[in-house]
Order: C-alpha cells, then sequence, then structure tokens
C-alpha cells in the first residue's frame, strides 16, 4: 500500500516539475560592480578635474542604470556611509554639487562594463580641507515576468576632494572605557571614541597597551588596523577585543595612543582602568570562610551548651547549695547565651563590614 503511494507522488511531483519548471520560482542572479569604489582628489579652488568610473553588470540580465549624487556627512560605526542633502553640509564640506557625470541614466547588458566620465568643478570661494561625497549608481527594481517580483540596490563611488589652502588637521579622543568595570575572564572589550576637529579626514591608528598592578605590559592590541576615516566635524567608535592568556587576579592599566596626520604625524592618547575578578573562585573562598567561622562559633556555642548541662547535673547530684545558688546559675548561663550571641552578631558585622570594604575598593578602587 505504501509503496503504491510513494509511486503515485513521484509520478505527480515530474509532472508538476515539467508543467512549472525551476525558472518560475527561482530569482535571476543580479548584481552590479563599481571600480574604484574610492577616488581621492586634490585641486586649488577654480580646478576642474577628470575622473572614469567603471561599472559592471555581473548578472544576467539587462540591468537599466540611473546616476544620484549626495553628500556624505558621517560613517556609522560599521563603516556605511550616512547621506544627507542638508545645505550646510554642502557648504561647509559636501561636494554634490561639484560633479557632473557624462550620463543620467544607461542600459547596463549581462557581463558588461561601461565607463562613466566624472567632472569635478572645484568652486573659486570653495573652503580648504577634505570635501566628500558620493556617485551612486542604482538599479530600479524590475520585476521579472517569471515570477512577478523584482529587486533593487544601489552601489557607488565615494569622491574625497582635498581643497589646498590652510589645513586643519586636529582630533582627539572623546572617550576610552572598558565594556564592563570587572571582568569574570581576560576578555576585555575596549572602546575608543575620535572626534574629528579639522577639516581634512582623519584616519587613526595605533595601540593600546596593558599593563598590571606591578607595571609589566601584558597585553598589546591594535586599533583601527584597516584606516577607517573620521569625517569632518563627526566621531567614531572603535572596538577592540584584548583576550589575556596569563592575567591574572588584580587592577590592570590599559593606555591607548593613536597616531593621524596628513602634514605630519601626531598623536592623541588617553587611559582607563579594568579588573580581572574570579567571582567563581572567590565566591568558592569566601563561601569556605563563612562556612569554616560558622562552624567554629556552632562548636563553641555546643561546647558551652554542654558545659552548662553538666555543671547543672552535678549540682542536682550534691543536692546543691541553697536556692540562691541556683538562681545564681541560672542568670550566669543567661548571660553566656546573651554574649554568645552578641559573639555571633558582632562576627557576621566583621564578615559583612570586611566584604563590603573589598568589593569598594575591587569598583573604585
Amino acid at each position: 500500500m505504501n509503496f503504491y503511494r510513494i509511486f503515485i507522488f513521484a509520478i505527480l511531483l515530474s509532472i508538476f516539475y515539467f508543467l512549472f519548471p525551476p525558472s518560475i520560482f527561482a530569482q535571476s542572479t543580479a548584481g552590479i560592480q563599481v571600480s574604484p569604489p574610492v577616488i581621492q582628489i586634490k585641486g586649488d579652488p577654480g580646478e576642474t578635474k577628470e575622473e572614469v568610473v567603471r561599472i559592471t553588470n555581473i548578472g544576467e540580465d539587462e540591468t537599466p542604470i540611473t546616476i544620484q549624487k549626495k553628500n556624505i556627512e558621517g560613517i556609522t560605526e560599521s563603516g556605511q556611509p550616512i547621506f544627507t542633502e542638508e545645505e550646510e553640509i554642502e557648504e561647509a564640506y559636501g561636494l554634490k554639487n561639484w560633479i557632473e557625470a557624462d550620463r543620467d541614466a544607461f542600459i547596463l547588458k549581462p557581463l558588461e562594463t561601461q565607463e562613466i566620465r566624472l567632472t569635478i568643478s572645484i568652486p573659486k570661494d570653495a573652503s580648504p580641507g577634505d570635501h566628500i561625497g558620493g556617485v551612486f549608481f542604482l538599479r530600479a527594481a524590475v520585476s521579472p515576468k517569471e515570477s512577478g517580483t523584482g529587486i533593487g540596490y544601489a552601489v557607488g563611488a565615494i569622491i574625497e576632494t582635498e581643497v589646498s589652502g590652510e589645513i586643519q588637521d586636529e582630533a582627539s579622543i572623546k572617550s576610552f572605557y572598558t565594556e564592563k568595570a570587572v571582568y569574570n575572564l581576560p576578555e576585555v572589550i575596549f572602546r575608543v571614541t575620535v572626534e574629528n576637529e579639522g577639516n581634512v579626514i582623519v584616519r587613526p591608528r595605533g595601540f593600546i597597551n596593558i599593563t598590571d598592578v606591578k607595571g609589566k605590559k601584558v597585553g598589546e592590541i591594535r586599533v583601527n588596523d584597516k584606516g577607517s576615516a573620521v569625517l569632518l566635524g563627526g566621531k567614531r567608535t572603535f572596538q577592540e577585543t584584548w583576550k589575556g592568556e596569563k592575567a591574572s587576579f588584580g587592577r590592570y592599566q590599559a593606555s591607548v595612543s593613536l597616531v593621524y596626520g596628513k602634514t605630519e604625524r601626531k598623536t592623541i592618547s588617553n587611559a582607563t582602568s579594568f579588573w580581572i575578578f574570579p567571582f567563581k573562585v572567590v565566591g568558592i573562598v569566601i563561601g569556605g570562610i563563612i562556612f569554616v567561622i560558622g562552624g567554629i562559633l556552632m562548636g563553641i556555642r555546643w561546647y558551652i551548651r554542654k558545659r552548662l548541662k553538666e555543671i547543672e547535673i552535678l549540682a542536682e547530684r550534691v543536692g546543691g547549695y541553697h536556692r540562691g545558688k541556683r538562681m545564681e546559675g541560672a542568670i550566669l548561663r543567661k548571660k553566656r547565651k546573651t554574649g554568645m550571641a552578641g559573639l555571633l552578631r558582632t562576627t557576621l558585622i566583621v564578615l559583612f563590614i570586611s566584604i563590603t570594604l573589598f568589593l569598594l575598593l575591587l569598583f573604585f578602587g
């Protein structure tokens, strides 16, 4: 019975395959590439520059392309450009209006490469320093006849133009810190934020050096090894991770030193600290200490009770002294019990204060 079901299902599947081939359900592969991705230019006010951008259709479909020009006001932490249409950006360090392409739209055949000629006209009143923008090639969302859906995307070339004049190459470290103040294991995440305070793009590179409480260097990591940019008037946070193999319990010092500069090499630096504290190990030790102290106190209490009981039994056998002596013994027992409770409370208070002081020194020392 099961055999016939499988046989019928296979026949139906074969008929379905021939009636509705896979091309109906598969998206056509599509994509475009731009070269070069970054164009760097130097020029004087009033000068005109010519550049060529090559765009290639690496897909299997004929692709309509439109060209757009945009200013860039910043870069995200992941390195993606932030576009803007604000006129203040254009006047300060934009260049969208400086760019002219030899066409506004065109069609790329499969595997075809076309050259787009760009003219960058630097205004006579252009401010000195870097100006940044981009030319972007947009593929409209095309709906293939077979599937009825489409894909749209854009790629581009970033254009950096340095206008001659008084260059202000200035940057500073706005913050440098670790993700946490205390780490259980030596896997420390550092974040350093650099602000561009000049009129040219900065690409800070450098190192973070880690030293232990004795001043011995225990680690070093690179910062911004790829040379990512911090744009004019912007900030950018670089994140790096240090994994120390031989780091032990204690307080550590980390210092960052970054180098930047087009005309001359400049250095900026900052420092921070963190703790490596093996919580599990210390927790076991503290728990063991509390257990031992508690055991000692309980042992002392048990011993006192035992001795008092022996005294009571002895007093009963002897017939005791007069009742006054018994009353005196009762008072003595009560005092001893009260003293035992006070000893226990005092010990716990001292232990609590010691742990609290240790934690305060750990976090704020």
